[in-house]
């Protein structure tokens, strides 16, 4: 706490629920009475905050209720602390019981007082070197029938929790207190009754979020997600999402995997998008976007699955010229069934691909695309390709020979 405020002889700051470790004394308060409305002449340095030890709802004390004690002063180690910090077993008893414990498809341990926590179902330890007791780094409880609330505690009072999977269960859970969760770096939340991720941008550390099939109520949640710089995993597949993929997700560099498909994105694709550069996977199918494929994508250099399809959607979807993909050398799956793609096929299309020899799918599926399927696809040995309901004219009789294709049926029916 700064000593140069008390220069102030009239001020009001509002501090609670942060780290603060150091204030001042008393008499240092005693020489500004008129702070806090004058509520520091009659209740001291509590009235802008409560000492270590203490909390109240508002972290100072007030007209109505002075700071409460907690059991120990290691349950509120700041100043201004707005509760008392759960122990270790609390904190899990606390899950059981707003979680319908009692009903859980596997419950091995928990409640069992006289037992190591660690060995409760789903729970994850370490040992600390220089300490007598391990500390819980994992929670995994997916598809367990938990019903209702993860309390938010879980962040302030397991700190060194850095995997937490609550998949297929119907629970929900405030990132109100994350920033207590610095060292959090998987979270899992498929299937679940979470609502909103506000504050989540805090938990810095995250490397993968799966929140496929969740119901964030068309919310654009992209912005805080786009902070997370060290993720390298991200979905959010039909979740009922909107808003636009923006200049933002320049800060994923670590991004190898992002799946965004069937949810409501839209406006064009950035060619921001490119400077992804570690990108292995990217699905971006059954949206809203429009305009054109941002030439960008042919920096994603280690790229080895593209989908932007939109099989469900109305929209006449990405429009313009397809891209040659010419420098993606990983690429093995390429989908963009459903759009309104125009002109041919380019004939040096995967042209630096190495996989020549493995299995390669292509689908164009339902575009508009004209003119012959070149002869230059020749140089892969297993590819599945799909350019029905599109205006191909023409096919290279030597394709028609390519017996490893469409999983050996060409061998059998040659082009047809």
């Amino acid at each position: 706490f700064p000593g140069e405020l008390f220069e102030f002889s009239k001020l009001t700051i509002l501090l609670a629920d942060n780290l603060i470790s150091e204030f001042s004394t008393e008499e240092a308060c005693e020489a500004v009475p008129h702070w806090m409305g004058g509520d520091v002449e009659t209740y001291g340095c509590s009235a802008i905050l409560c000492p270590p030890g203490t909390f109240h709802e508002n972290g100072r004390r007030d007209s109505g209720t002075e700071c409460q004690h907690c059991r120990s002063e290691n349950q509120a180690p700041y100043y201004g602390s707005t509760e008392c910090i759960l122990t270790t077993v609390e904190i899990l008893e606390k899950i059981y019981d707003m979680a319908d414990g009692n009903n859980w498809k596997v419950r091995s341990n928990w409640n069992n007082e006289d037992g190591d926590v660690c060995s409760w179902h789903g729970i994850g330890c370490k040992s600390v070197t220089g300490s007598r007791k391990d500390i819980i780094t994992s929670i995994k409880l997916a598809n367990n029938n938990l019903v209702g609330t993860i309390p938010h505690e879980i962040f302030r009072s397991l700190p060194s929790l850095t995997y937490l999977d609550i998949s297929g269960n119907p629970v929900d859970l405030s990132f109100e207190h994350a920033y207590r969760g610095t060292n959090l770096t998987h979270f899992h939340a498929n299937a679940t009754n979470l609502a909103s991720l506000d504050g989540i941008a805090v938990a810095r550390n995250l490397r993968e979020l799966r929140l496929q099939r969740n119901d964030f109520g068309g919310k654009d949640i992209l912005s805080e997600l786009f902070t997370l710089t060290k993720l390298e995993s991200l979905d959010i597949s039909a979740s009922k999402v909107d808003g636009k993929l923006t200049e933002k997700m320049a800060n994923l560099k670590k991004l190898v995997s992002f799946h965004a498909s069937d949810n409501s994105l839209r406006g064009k694709i950035p060619p921001i998008i490119g400077s992804l550069t570690s990108l292995e996977s990217l699905v971006l199918s059954e949206n809203e976007f429009t305009g054109s494929l941002p030439n960008e994508l042919n920096m994603l250099t280690n790229l080895r699955s593209l989908y932007i399809d939109g099989y469900t959607k109305d929209s006449k979807g990405i429009v313009g010229e397809l891209l040659d993909f010419a420098l993606l050398s990983d690429l093995t799956v390429l989908s963009l069934a459903s759009n309104s793609l125009t002109g041919t096929i380019p004939r040096n299309l995967l042209g630096s691909s190495s996989q020549g020899k493995n299995s390669v799918i292509i689908n164009f599926h339902s575009n508009r695309l004209s003119g012959s399927l070149p002869n230059e696809l020749n140089r892969f040995e297993k590819l599945q390709i799909d350019v029905a309901d599109n205006k191909i004219s023409g096919i290279d009789e030597e394709l028609c020979a390519m017996d490893g294709w469409m999983n050996g049926i060409v061998a059998d029916f040659g082009c047809d």
